[in-house]
């Protein structure tokens, strides 16, 4: 990363959700990121349909990791992640404290600075307007993942009657 500072992030999931791990470092005025994400195999057909999404083509490109086992086994993640700690020399990561505390710990034991990071719209504000700041001026090199692009896709944004933002999921009917 060329002496800049290289931070990640860290969201974990239910057994029926995707799991996600996010390297970002800054390049030209934005940020390089790079995202892997991590879905139970056992479900991942059943989730595919209930989803309407393409998990296994998906596992089977590398855009996902399919752990082994009907829930996310967590240890699969904690050994990506320290595999690009060591490979990118990793500042930090931040992470949404909602069932990451054992994960969290473990990868603090192996020497990883762990953050929790407020998921109020007060504290996302900021960090989302500079994402949205990248998007809008071509600065966020996302290497056209087609998991990351569902994502965005299928992300709603909330804003305060302070104009501050943070993303939400959408409400189905």
């Amino acid at each position: 990363a060329d002496g800049a500072e290289v931070c990640a992030g860290l969201d974990l999931a239910t057994t029926t959700d995707l799991a996600s791990f996010c390297v970002a470092a800054p390049r030209d005025g934005g940020d390089a990121v790079e995202r892997k994400y991590f879905i139970a195999q056992e479900r991942m057909r059943e989730i595919e349909k209930e989803h309407r999404v393409p998990y296994s083509t998906w596992a089977r490109e590398g855009y996902v990791i399919a752990t082994p086992g009907e829930t996310i086994d967590y240890s699969v993640i904690i050994k990506e992640i320290l595999k690009e700690y060591e490979r990118l020399n990793i500042e930090y990561c931040g992470y949404d404290a909602w069932n990451c505390a054992a994960v969290s710990q473990k990868l603090e034991a192996e020497g990883l600075k762990m953050v929790k990071v407020n998921q109020s719209v007060a504290a996302l504000s900021e960090p989302c307007k500079e994402l949205e700041r990248c998007v809008l001026e071509g600065k966020l090199e996302h290497r056209d993942n087609p998991v990351s692009r569902w994502n965005a896709a299928s992300v709603e944004v909330f804003t305060d009657g302070n104009g501050n933002i943070k993303p939400i999921r959408p409400k189905h009917s």
